[in-house]
């Protein structure tokens, strides 16, 4: 895990003239978080946000409080997602006994995209209605909230709303600092084609960048990035076989089953529901008609030889 941690300190120093002062720092960080199932060839869906916090002044070899040290926990959310192929027993069937498969429902999922992207926005912020002269933008930060989410059939088309927090000093004796939230509505289209009406995606929006200029007095002009991380699964359904019972074979029903003969494919299917028909085996009808391939083709010729024992 790499990545920078943006801080930003408010405090009041000791000059008389500039009773506010303020810091920001950009740390960056590098850590390694194990995780013994994670492999390279997996699909990583990480969400990153910010827990506990704690800040301590210290002092520094002079004994003056310059020193600030800070701890803080990022919670990291990690989804690793791989396809997988599994072989499932779909049928089964006995020359020897009555065989009846017990089959229960199966849901899987599909990845059909996964993609991050980015959209820039871009306002001017009136600060005619704030109390005073605004002299500095000290500090902006924020977050974004998605208000609607539409499915089209390039993707996902996403509304929202950038609450910016703007802290700003101004010419006002008692109350130098001002703080303000400004709403910076934005529009976007996440491409994801494919996705249908019963497909389940997650959409992560977050602040990427956000910074203010000012143009004037009187207004200020505010950037932002906003990253928009989409995954989108296609909800699969079938059935796995949990179990069998088996009983005796009705052996009057079975005589009626020619011993042998000639099966015509009406279409393509496949030897193996033939053979399961007729009470054969699939070595014994490739083998008398020389197949290679187990799947038919529509008006192919095959001798059948019914196989039955009869089990004591």
């Amino acid at each position: 895990v790499r990545g920078e941690l943006s801080v930003f300190f408010l405090y009041s120093g000791e000059e008389e003239h500039v009773p506010i002062q303020h810091v920001e720092w950009e740390i960056p960080f590098v850590t390694e978080v194990s995780c013994l199932e994670a492999r390279e060839d997996m699909i990583g869906h990480v969400k990153v946000t910010t827990g506990f916090c704690q800040l301590e002044v210290k002092t520094d070899e002079d004994g003056e409080e310059r020193i600030l040290a800070m701890e803080t926990i990022l919670n990291l959310d990690m989804k690793g997602y791989e396809e997988e192929k599994v072989t499932l027993l779909k049928d089964l069937y006995s020359t020897e006994k009555e065989i009846s498969p017990i089959f229960a429902p199966l849901q899987y999922e599909n990845l059909i995209v996964k993609n991050n992207a980015k959209t820039k926005v871009q306002r001017r912020v009136s600060l005619k209605t704030m109390k005073g002269k605004v002299l500095q933008l000290i500090h902006v930060d924020g977050c974004v909230k998605i208000d609607e989410m539409e499915r089209k059939e390039e993707g996902i088309y996403v509304e929202g709303v950038i609450l910016a927090d703007l802290l700003l000093i101004t010419d006002e004796d008692y109350h130098p600092l001002y703080g303000t939230t400004q709403i910076l509505p934005f529009s976007y289209l996440v491409e994801a084609k494919h996705i249908s009406e019963n497909d389940n995606f997650e959409l992560e929006a977050c602040l990427e960048q956000i910074y203010g200029t000012m143009l004037d007095g009187d207004e200020l002009e505010v950037k932002a990035v906003v990253s928009l991380d989409i995954i989108a699964f296609s909800v699969g359904e079938g059935k796995v076989m949990t179990g069998f019972t088996e009983q005796s074979f009705d052996y009057e029903q079975m005589k009626r089953i020619p011993g042998i003969g000639v099966y015509i494919a009406e279409k393509e299917e496949s030897v193996w529901n033939v053979a399961k028909a007729y009470c054969s085996t699939i070595d014994l009808i490739r083998q008398m008609n020389q197949l290679d391939d187990l799947t038919l083709r529509t008006g192919q010729r095959i001798l059948v030889m019914k196989k039955v024992r009869e089990v004591l």
